[in-house]
């Protein structure tokens, strides 16, 4: 359930414009950021990661990451005290009945289950039936080479509160179930366009995920908004704390759409500049 949470630099070398997954530096005084969107799932096709990532990570002061996983504490999960079925109009039992047989899931314990821990199942699920796993995480991929190479981990969270964030509403998550019942055709076919978009850089279609009208305002200010505002304060203190040369890798839809993090360092005098360029893809965000 950890892989769920969901859901950079002047010294080195100059690196020339290639299709890729988008790469970003950013820069101010004396702290350079080379930042890349992590998608929190994937498979073998994600590797190699951009040079412009990998190399220089491996003589950076640190990889700043969401949350680091690895050596939590035991978190503390929330009582159920909200059931799916008790938040769900019958329409949208419907809807998840049919989800669920379509992903090979049994409905009734999704019903029984949390809402917030029912919509982590069928995004994870989703994932599993594309054929990816957290194991190829973009972040995870780069905490182990971080790691393998004594680069020190950065967290901007952690994973207590990436928690809280997912399951301290007040229907435990009703919002976030909401946006994940959709007919399992379209669910599929969006959830190959955002990897597809990651993989060929295309900000712009990872744009339209990010303001997809299905999540409520409510729910995007929790998830997205607030907690890039929170993040770039913490680089803002960490140019003077700590000085130096980064990588960091955050959820893309964290990079890109409203109130996107880029911009809000930008506004905050960070220089920012693309080392990436897009591949056209032909796939869209199905309404």
């Amino acid at each position: 359930m950890r892989r769920f949470w969901f859901v950079l630099l002047n010294a080195f070398l100059p690196i020339s414009l290639s299709a890729a997954p988008a790469v970003w530096e950013i820069t101010q005084h004396q702290m350079t950021i080379r930042i890349i969107g992590s998608i929190h799932v994937g498979d073998a096709s994600f590797y190699p990661l951009p040079k412009a990532i990998t190399e220089p990570l491996t003589t950076a002061d640190g990889l700043i990451i969401e949350a680091d996983l690895s050596t939590t504490k035991p978190l503390r999960y929330p009582k159920t005290d909200i059931t799916t079925d008790a938040i769900l109009t019958q329409p949208q039992k419907k809807t998840l009945e049919r989800l669920a047989n379509t992903l090979g899931l049994p409905a009734a314990p999704l019903l029984e289950s949390a809402p917030w821990l029912t919509a982590a199942t069928i995004e994870l699920t989703l994932a599993a039936k594309a054929g990816m796993t957290p194991e190829y995480g973009v972040d995870q991929h780069l905490v182990v080479l971080a790691q393998k190479d004594g680069v020190p981990l950065l967290p901007l969270e952690t994973a207590q509160y990436q928690l809280d964030l997912l399951t301290g509403d007040a229907e435990d998550g009703k919002a976030l179930l909401q946006a994940y019942l959709q007919p399992a055709t379209k669910s599929e076919a969006n959830f190959r366009c955002m990897i597809e978009s990651w993989q060929a850089g295309n900000t712009r279609n990872l744009a339209q995920f990010a303001n997809n009208p299905e999540m409520s305002k409510p729910l995007k200010e929790r998830l997205l908004y607030l907690r890039n505002q929170d993040w770039a304060r913490k680089i803002m203190r960490w140019t003077v704390e700590r000085p130096g040369e980064y990588v960091m890798v955050v959820g893309a839809l964290h990079l890109v759409g409203q109130d996107n993090l880029l911009e809000l360092l930008k506004n905050r005098g960070f220089s920012v500049k693309r080392l990436t360029q897009a591949d056209p893809i032909s796939c869209h965000l199905l309404p």
